[in-house]
């Protein structure tokens, strides 16, 4: 480990505040180890007491903590929960950092993690408060005394974490599983949502509150390698038979991984510290709740779980010192094996930019002049506005957003044929348009619909897109999922088993089954038209991006939100 031992020894206590001082620990901390807790208090004595805590009494305490570090601790109001009552606050910990000469940028951290708590309030059938005063403890334990431990170290000055330690307030202060509405805010995500059965899941998809600021904080940190929504199993006692410790999604690969490691971890602690033998930390897959980390994982693609801690031992009872120590423990080594498997699986890389694999054209639209539309990719796709090379009437025009299409003839951009346009089996192709009266997107053909290889068009009249494969529309978007007049995202993937559209990353109608080759074509690619033109598109087009892969949720999550923010500068909001 690189520590400034100099520094280090002219300071007594493990309070150290580096003001001005970065520590970039280059080596990776030894998380074969497991993360020790210092003894923990009881939930009735220390800094919490459960019996009367409410969600003011966790904030005190983390505005203590921000209080002590507040180069290193901020605090954002995300809003009142849905009773218009309690906030709801989100605390990020960034690492300090120095600036070279003028440069005052900060370096992003190794890693981005997002921990949440109390999603299900505080009941016997929903969450303890043990979970959330863990979580605080595992992160003082970290500010204050990050020099007894590489692993913590190398959390503190290498880690950013996004907090948000009460998820539903109003649960939490009313002893309830759910929020004021009486709505289980963990089954009010749009993943299963429609399919899921329950009286408590809300009248629609994020129709509470809490639910849209789970979601805000998580899109807004597109660059975060995992999500973790912390339980805790309400009154039950940990027992031999029924000791699940973490819930992951089916497609959660690095998760399951995590998962299979933390428990490991907390196997032994269980049994050869706290002589708890008989008890076994394991996994539980479910993919059929509308909750947050199913959401995350199976939506956005980002690496998710749902550690559950416990409020109780057989052998120790409830709130004790032992259970909460063990919590924080579970808390610490659960980001512990994150750390080490984000070093050794290269899906678990931020992403500060577009995903570029497989990326054959990227069309910015941000010239705002001259005959040519640039394509970014290195592919050398780059597009000629109208027929010729000179500055025609009919060519489309720059506008301070991209380029403007009226949907007349010879109002298109020529792409040219390419070798690397000539996609032939799964693609991605993503755009930012801003319909006026629908037409041709992009269309690779030559005469007709029929000889198309590939096409996206919309629909002004049913306001829908459309996917055009092998000379037919194989896929389609639901009736007014693109209204006119606005700018939208549009995302449309072929995998050779169906096709799906995204519209601002979320899916619209049910993925269209068609499993055939695309058959290869020597056909032009155009922007804004298809052949013959009497379909042109009318409207803006603000960016284009075609991959001759598909994309993982993840992926498309950060490449929408990407463009959302960078689109920004252009006045551009979708």
């Amino acid at each position: 480990m690189k520590v400034i031992n100099e520094l280090i020894k002219e300071h007594k206590s493990y309070g150290l505040q580096l003001e001005d001082i970065v520590i970039k620990t280059d080596d990776i901390p030894n998380t074969n180890e497991n993360y020790y807790a210092p003894i923990i208090p009881s939930a009735t004595g220390g800094d919490f007491n459960y019996l009367t805590d409410k969600c003011s009494n966790v904030y005190a305490k983390y505005d203590e903590l921000m209080a002590k570090y507040p180069n290193y601790i901020k605090r954002t109001l995300l809003g009142n929960d849905q009773s218009g009552i309690l906030p709801v606050y989100k605390y990020d910990f960034i690492p300090e950092y120095v600036g070279i000469g003028s440069d005052t940028t900060p370096p992003p951290a190794d890693l981005k993690i997002i921990l949440g708590t109390s999603i299900h309030g505080y009941s016997n059938d929903g969450d303890n408060k043990v979970m959330t005063y863990a979580l605080y403890y595992f992160l003082k334990d970290m500010c204050e005394n990050w020099k007894r431990s590489a692993f913590l170290t190398y959390a503190r000055f290498n880690i950013q974490f996004v907090i948000i330690p009460i998820q539903n307030p109003w649960g939490f202060n009313n002893d309830s599983r759910y929020n004021s509405n009486n709505v289980d805010i963990n089954r009010n995500f749009n993943c299963n949502w429609y399919n899921f059965v329950d009286s408590a899941k809300g009248t629609a998809p994020f129709s509470e509150v809490e639910t849209r600021y789970i979601r805000q904080v998580i899109e807004s940190n597109y660059d975060a390698v995992y999500y973790g929504d912390i339980h805790s199993r309400g009154s039950q006692a940990v027992i031999a038979d029924n000791n699940l410790f973490l819930y992951v999604a089916p497609d959660a690969t690095s998760s399951k991984y995590i998962g299979q490691k933390v428990c490991g971890k907390m196997n032994f602690l269980t049994e050869g510290v706290y002589g708890l033998t008989g008890n076994k930390g394991n996994i539980s897959i479910y993919s059929d709740r509308p909750s947050s980390y199913t959401w995350a994982s199976q939506l956005l693609g980002l690496e998710s779980a749902n550690p559950e801690g416990f409020a109780k031992f057989k052998t120790y009872g409830s709130h004790s010192t032992e259970v909460m120590t063990l919590n924080t423990e579970y808390v610490g080594n659960l980001i512990n094996t994150i750390v080490k498997h984000s070093k050794t699986n290269p899906k678990f890389a931020k992403n500060n930019d577009i995903s570029r694999v497989g990326l054959v054209a990227e069309y910015k639209f941000n010239e705002s002049t001259g005959q040519v539309l640039k394509d970014s990719s290195g592919n050398n796709n780059n597009g000629q506005l109208g027929v010729t090379t000179g500055v025609d009437s009919n060519d489309p025009t720059w506008s301070s957003n991209g380029l403007l299409f009226n949907g007349t003839e010879f109002d298109f951009v020529d792409c040219g044929n390419g070798e690397s346009l000539n996609v032939d089996g799964e693609f991605y192709i993503e755009c930012v348009i801003k319909s006026t009266n629908g037409g041709y997107i992009v269309a690779k053909n030559n005469t007709a619909t029929t000889d198309m290889q590939y096409g996206i068009t919309h629909d002004a009249t049913a306001r829908k897109i459309q996917c055009i494969l092998n000379g037919a529309v194989r896929g389609e978007s639901s009736n007014g999922s693109v209204p006119l007049n606005e700018f939208m995202h549009i995302g449309v993937q072929y995998n050779k088993e169906d096709i799906q559209i995204f519209i601002n990353n979320v899916q619209y109608g049910v993925p269209a089954i068609y499993t055939e080759s695309i058959t290869k074509t020597s056909h032009a690619l155009s922007i804004g038209r298809r052949k013959p033109n009497n379909v042109n598109f009318n409207g803006e087009i603000a960016y284009l991006n075609i991959y001759n892969r598909t994309l993982e949720g993840k992926e498309r999550l950060k490449n929408y939100l990407y463009l959302k923010e960078t689109l920004k500068s252009r006045g551009i909001s979708i």
